[in-house]
């Protein structure tokens, strides 16, 4: 099974759903062949392989070029592929889907972004995001050749076998991409059935949607043995993402005594990177000294205002992108010294950015701690055998950074008890 996904993050939430399976699975932080990294790290012994193609800061027609070249470079027939996309609709996921049929030869595309478990749903093709409201059908529509159509939540519901025969009916008037309604994990399950019939068919179909949808797939392979799970002392969350969600979760942690260190934003724009970084850095190490297991440190813009957008502006994330190489070496710098066990990373650029630090290959995924936030282990370089934790800016409640280093803090407990 090959997973393409548009960020660092979305390929981890989506490879755990198979890793949950009982499937072995591993991230490739960059893609190989198209984008070097990590050749070394593609054994066969992995039965999904999940790729980052870093395209969602990218405009449309460079997202299809490069998505395009991924999938030349690494389908192959029997390969599986599931189409990853984010399931607030951010980046180009028209443009990378028509990609992938485009290199690959699919027919047709089923594609699904709701991800029930964190508040996802489609109704009526309108996809809401706080007070905000996104039309899935026309937002397909507008950014590819092919011809998309809704395929509402009644439709849905009236079974595979029934939603196929429509689907069915609908390819003899050119509809090759079809967007369905979808609320619940029992929708999205019928979605992908429908998806085996079609393939039973002889329809070559490819799936495009979230974690979700990703849930509800079963690559035909063999099971595999629960993998370790990791546990240890020294835990430093980085938090990279300006999201409203992960400013509510640091401080509420905060509120209950976790250490935060401030990267200083102004600074690095204005051209005192360094200086800002070796602060940092020194402020994380002295809270482990003086006997801080965990300690937070964040981008000072984290509880500013902060509006969601579909689409950065191209100065925008010039911006964000040197703030989140800052954050890199601020990771690369603290790991010159001493080495944490354990890695909390929020936001897609953030969790790439400490991968590069640390000269990561890739991530094994290992299990989920809850919906859309993975537990993994580093593959290669410095950083080769860290346990770390990725989750979206926008996942989770107040208590979802909280709850994250309670399952750390159980995780260590559970291991000194077996050693008892």
């Amino acid at each position: 099974m090959l997973i393409i996904a548009d960020d660092l993050t979305g390929a981890s939430d989506t490879a755990v759903q198979y890793r949950k399976n009982g499937y072995s699975a591993m991230v490739c932080v960059s893609c190989p062949g198209a984008v070097p990294a990590a050749d070394e790290h593609m054994p066969e012994e992995y039965d999904v392989v999940s790729v980052n193609s870093d395209t969602r800061p990218l405009c449309g027609p460079s997202a299809y070029d490069k998505v395009y070249r991924i999938t030349k470079e690494l389908y192959r027939p029997g390969v599986e592929i599931y189409k990853k996309m984010d399931s607030v609709l951010r980046g180009n996921p028209g443009p990378e889907l028509e990609a992938v049929m485009d290199a690959a030869g699919f027919d047709v595309a089923l594609a699904a972004p709701s991800f029930p478990e964190t508040g996802r749903k489609i109704v009526d093709g309108i996809l809401r995001v706080g007070d905000r409201e996104f039309s899935v059908p026309e937002l397909f529509s507008a950014t590819m050749k092919r011809k998309v159509e809704a395929v509402s939540i009644g439709r849905v519901r009236s079974g595979a076998e029934s939603l196929y025969d429509y689907i069915k009916a609908r390819r003899q008037s050119g509809v090759q991409v079809f967007v369905l309604d979808s609320e619940t994990d029992e929708d999205l399950r019928i979605v992908a059935e429908a998806a085996e019939e079609a393939e039973a068919a002889g329809e070559r179909c490819v799936m495009c949607g979230s974690a979700g949808l990703a849930k509800q797939l079963r690559p035909r392979q063999r099971d595999r043995a629960a993998a370790d799970i990791p546990s240890g002392t020294d835990v430093l969350a980085v938090v990279g993402s300006r999201c409203q969600e992960t400013a509510a979760q640091v401080r509420r942690a905060v509120e209950k005594g976790l250490p935060l260190v401030l990267l200083d934003t102004q600074e690095i724009l204005q051209g005192g990177a360094r200086e800002a970084e070796d602060r940092c850095a020194e402020q994380i190490l002295r809270k482990w000294q003086e006997g801080s297991c965990a300690v937070i440190t964040a981008v000072d813009s984290l509880f500013g205002e902060s509006g969601f957008v579909l689409k950065e502006k191209e100065q925008e994330y010039g911006r964000a992108k040197q703030i989140a190489d800052s954050l890199g070496n601020v990771i690369r710098k603290v790991f010159s010294r001493r080495r944490a066990d354990v890695i909390i990373s929020v936001g897609g650029d953030t969790s790439q950015q400490i991968c590069q630090a640390v000269g990561a290959a890739g991530i094994e995924i290992l299990y989920e701690i809850m919906p859309g936030v993975p537990a993994g282990r580093l593959i290669g370089g410095q950083g080769a055998g860290i346990c770390i934790i990725t989750k979206s800016g926008g996942f989770g409640g107040e208590e979802t950074l909280l709850e994250i280093l309670d399952h750390i803090e159980g995780q260590k407990k559970e291991k000194e008890n077996e050693h008892v």
